[in-house]
């Protein structure tokens, strides 16, 4: 009855959805052309971080706090060669073949929209004639829709309001979303996109992606609100598994006798050196990346899932650790005679993250000038109080520090510091550490503790009601969050004395690194002549910037590198001046159902 092309073509139609991952399917089905990737076919081996990506649109569900929650919106800090933007389009793919949904695909121009349509048009035709629509041209590539077969993708320039109109479909991307336009009333491109999403409620999927241009830009902001996750990575050698961060690429001994650098030398020579100083060359990463996982490191809005990716992760050629080395050599030259255009460039497509200008810098010298006359392990004087830190992880990086304050001045002096393993490990420093005073002979052990409650929060609260009215939960927020300086705040389903100290961070930072490090200013804080150079260094990794727009001064959302030290330092001081009813809470409100903690 029917003839063999439509028999074949209702086959096709019809064919079971395959039951395996949906980058698995794409590593066997998508090919290419030269003209758009050196590549004959998509290897997802390449770029394994992007797997998920193609999960969470072949499914998107994810298991949250042991609940099963819904994905609807993805936020992507990407950098130039992330692989994100090819497995959307996988997506695309996967959908023309075997479940059609419409989606609409916005970028920074309308070129690149015929770009990004153009090179899908060519792997659908590789997928075969059948998801076309019939009697469509999917060679007229003039026209920024495609229509295929029960399914209707729009291709839009981000700078057309009216383009957003009467366009049903479950899923939108927002591209390169830094670029894009505002509208009337502030709409941004997102808020069309969604509008057009919310009749979708079972299927819909918002995914928005960029380069970030400016710390607190509009991708930097869309990916701060959601569960924030980082790809991480074990070293080969010893196993550690970690973020791989610029910090920690080193260079620096590839110069010559005349203190110039040899680029030969940079190339070849660049290495990443781990978090326990193991020596990481590029022939290693390809292992290390596809034993690589995605790992929550901020908690927000569960439904939304934000990334980011840097290319330290790129196992392209052009991607090495040393040519990532000689572009920040040119970057930081430029920038040293005023051109900070490369460095944003630099920070923007190679790091994915958004640039902002340092106003402030606190170098090791500033720390090594807080250095007293005692050594480590030692009380300076008598009368003092000990106090622990403890800075939690949620998976590496649970550091502790103690500091003997003085009970009047809330000095301090840094006594000992070192790595946890888990936060019940302070019940044991506590019990177990005690310091010699050389001046009376005395010993002194920790009279209180405080310990970071952002992670690991069940074993936080378990440990702290071990000893009530000496370990002391707390937590660092934004300015925003918090109206007073310290606040106490009891705990649900916890007895009513039991509580966290909740403190503003940007007044933590002024306290420590712009009055006691950088400015000298009392109470100071001491460390000991004989503190180590990895000790003193997580004390220069916070950033004071301006805004380019508003030129307001504030801290940068996220330090420089690891100062996790820095962290629990802070603790001890804010915690220690709740206690003794210091000067910052002072300044601040009345605070209610404060503890009546051990007198001082």
């Amino acid at each position: 009855m029917f003839s063999p092309w439509l028999r074949s073509l209702a086959a096709k139609a019809f064919a079971p959805i395959p039951d395996e991952p949906a980058w698995m399917w794409a590593d066997r089905e998508v090919r290419f052309r030269k003209q758009h990737s050196a590549e004959p076919c998509y290897r997802s081996a390449k770029t394994p971080w992007v797997r998920w990506l193609h999960e969470i649109m072949q499914a998107p569900w994810r298991m949250r706090k042991g609940r099963r929650v819904r994905i609807r919106r993805v936020r992507i800090k990407k950098c130039t060669q992330s692989g994100f933007t090819e497995a959307i389009l996988n997506g695309f793919r996967r959908a023309a073949k075997f479940d059609p949904k419409n989606f609409i695909y916005a970028i920074n121009s309308k070129d690149e929209a015929v770009n990004v349509r153009e090179r899908l048009v060519d792997t659908l035709e590789a997928l075969g004639e059948h998801v076309f629509k019939p009697g469509e041209d999917a060679d007229e590539l003039t026209k920024l829709t495609l229509r295929l077969r029960e399914m209707t993708g729009w291709f839009i320039g981000s700078f057309s309001e009216g383009a957003f109109a009467n366009k049903p479909a479950p899923w939108v991307v927002a591209d390169e979303y830094d670029d894009h336009a505002t509208f009337t009333n502030n709409a941004t491109t997102l808020d069309l996109l969604e509008e057009r999403v919310k009749k979708f409620d079972d299927e819909s999927l918002s995914i928005a992606l960029g380069k970030p241009q400016l710390v607190g830009g509009p991708i930097d902001k869309e990916h701060a609100k959601g569960d924030q996750f980082e790809w991480m990575v074990p070293c080969p050698h010893c196993g550690c598994c970690q973020l791989l961060e610029w910090e920690r690429v080193r260079f620096g001994h590839c110069k010559d006798l005349f203190g110039k650098w040899d680029r030969e030398r940079v190339l070849a020579e660049t290495f990443y050196e781990c978090l326990s100083g193991c020596h990481i060359t590029e022939d290693r990463k390809e292992w290390m990346e596809a034993q690589g996982r995605w790992y929550l490191t901020a908690l927000g809005d569960p439904e939304t899932v934000s990334l980011h990716m840097s290319d330290l992760h790129a196992l392209d050629k052009g991607s090495t650790l040393g040519h990532l080395a000689l572009e920040f050599i040119d970057a930081a030259a430029a920038a040293k005679k005023g051109d900070f255009t490369k460095l944003q460039v630099f920070n923007n497509g190679r790091l994915g993250l958004g640039f902002e200008q340092r106003v402030e810098k606190f170098g090791l010298i500033d720390v090594m000038n807080c250095r007293a006359a005692y050594r480590r392990g030692t009380i300076p004087q008598a009368g003092l109080i000990l106090c622990d830190g403890m800075d939690v992880g949620l998976y590496v990086n649970t550091k502790w520090v103690a500091i003997a304050m003085h009970p009047q001045t809330a000095e301090g002096w840094i006594i000992d510091w070192n790595v946890a393993g888990q936060p019940s490990d302070l019940l044991t420093i506590i019990r177990e550490k005690s310091y010699r005073c050389p001046t009376d002979g005395s010993a002194l052990a920790a009279r209180f503790a405080f310990i970071d409650v952002r992670y690991k929060t069940d074993k936080v609260y378990a440990v702290a009601q071990q000893m009530p009215g000496r370990i002391f939960p707390m937590m660092g927020l934004p300015a925003q969050t918090i109206a007073r300086g310290i606040s106490w705040d009891t705990v649900p389903g916890m007895p009513a004395d039991f509580g966290v100290i909740k403190f503003k961070k940007e007044g933590a930072n002024d306290d420590l690194l712009l009055d006691r490090i950088k400015g000298r200013r009392p109470p100071l804080i001491h460390f000991p002549e004989d503190a180590d150079e990895e000790f003193m260094l997580e004390f220069t990794h916070e950033r004071l910037i301006k805004d380019p727009v508003t030129a307001r001064l504030s801290w940068a959302p996220k330090p420089n590198g690891p100062n996790h030290w820095q962290d629990a330092t802070e603790m001890v001081l804010t915690g220690f001046d709740f206690l003794i009813d210091g000067p910052r809470t002072r300044a601040s409100l009345p605070i209610a159902a404060a503890p009546a903690p051990a007198e001082v």
